[in-house]
């Protein structure tokens, strides 16, 4: 008699489990020493191809290759790293480093800003500057991201620029991403490439 009434009152008794969202397996694994609250991972590893479109007379568009690697080091402030080689008759060279903060805005949006300073090598010319960049990171569905971005460059002229792109992820680690960025009287660079997050 104690068995059927137990059985039946069992789903009851039973707590609902909460719902799981994409983000969950898109936050950082716990590397920085305070937890954060962005939706999404910033410590990560990248290695892009490039289609480099040179603002630059008698110059062609080149394949390169960008090394790109970000750490979020406390709470929602990360640091970035990169490295983009034209390669070609361009031989356009730019190394960033720099620091940034994520914000969520809803549970699938982060907002971010980033500070950079740069050097540029474009064929004989060098230059040395920085970069302020403001972007969105917005997740429509589990295993997709687009994002988009502005930033203000200061190398020799202070110049504008805009970026989009979007990414697709084959499991919470790996994913692949197609992007593209143009700065006024720079360069309009494409990137192609595979991202590790750790």
């Amino acid at each position: 008699m104690l068995l059927p009434l137990t059985l039946a009152l069992a789903p009851s008794l039973t707590p609902p489990l909460p719902p799981l969202t994409p983000q969950t397996d898109h936050k950082d694994s716990g590397i920085a020493s305070e937890p954060g609250e962005a939706n999404f991972n910033y410590t990560y590893g990248e290695f892009d191809l490039c289609l480099v479109d040179p603002d630059v007379d008698n110059s062609d568009s080149e394949i390169g290759f960008q090394l790109l690697g970000s750490a979020r080091v406390w709470r929602d402030l990360f640091v970035r790293a990169s490295y983009l080689d034209s390669g070609g008759d361009a031989d356009l060279s730019l190394l960033k480093f720099g620091a940034g903060w994520a914000f969520p805005i809803q549970p699938e949006l982060d907002g971010y800003g980033l500070f950079q300073i740069g050097r540029v090598d474009a064929g004989d010319a060098d230059d040395t500057g920085w970069l302020l960049e403001g972007g969105l990171r917005y997740m429509p569905a589990p295993q997709w991201e687009i994002n988009g971005l502005v930033e203000i460059v200061d190398f020799e002229d202070t110049e504008f620029g805009i970026g989009a792109g979007g990414r697709y992820y084959f499991n919470p680690q790996l994913s692949a991403g197609l992007n593209f960025e143009t700065i006024s009287d720079f360069a309009t660079i494409y990137y192609l490439g595979l991202r590790y997050q750790f």
